[in-house]
């Protein structure tokens, strides 16, 4: 039997939408669960390996604001010798932000209610407007991170 136009038709479909889905998966990169392992209960004043990876995630979503500091964002750069390992008053400040977006305490310590919101899957968009307003919290009174 002889396919359909309809079965050509959807077959081509399905095969351009593999094609496209496929570069996404081929080139991801470590998990957020990878990226965030075994920074729960570190706080401000500690270096941590790995941190850098955290804050690169928060800079993404706009918590952190490095676009300006050219250094910062060299130190983000997971290919640099310098990481920035440092858990400093910024990070504590961009933690309590998320923290607030997400209705959580805002204690700036990374505990595992901040790491599961923090892995769960995410769109892209910033968090974090241009202006410094949340977006997370229509309605209330808008927050400005630091």
């Amino acid at each position: 039997m002889a396919p359909t136009m309809f079965q050509t038709f959807s077959n081509i479909i399905f095969l351009l939408i593999v094609l496209l889905i496929l570069p996404v998966f081929s080139n991801a990169k470590q998990s957020p669960v990878q990226l965030l392992e075994n920074l729960q209960g570190y706080h401000k004043g500690d270096k941590v390996e790995g941190l850098h990876k955290l804050k690169q995630y928060l800079n993404k979503f706009g918590y952190l604001n490095y676009n300006h500091d050219h250094s910062k964002v060299q130190n983000l750069d997971s290919n640099s010798d310098e990481k920035d390992e440092h858990f400093d008053e910024i990070l504590e400040s961009a933690i309590k932000t998320n923290q607030l977006n997400f209705h959580l305490k805002p204690t700036g310590v990374l505990d595992s209610q901040t790491l599961t919101t923090m892995i769960l899957p995410r769109c892209g968009v910033s968090d974090i407007m241009v202006n410094g307003a949340t977006r997370m919290r229509a309605g209330q009174k808008k927050m400005h991170h630091h």
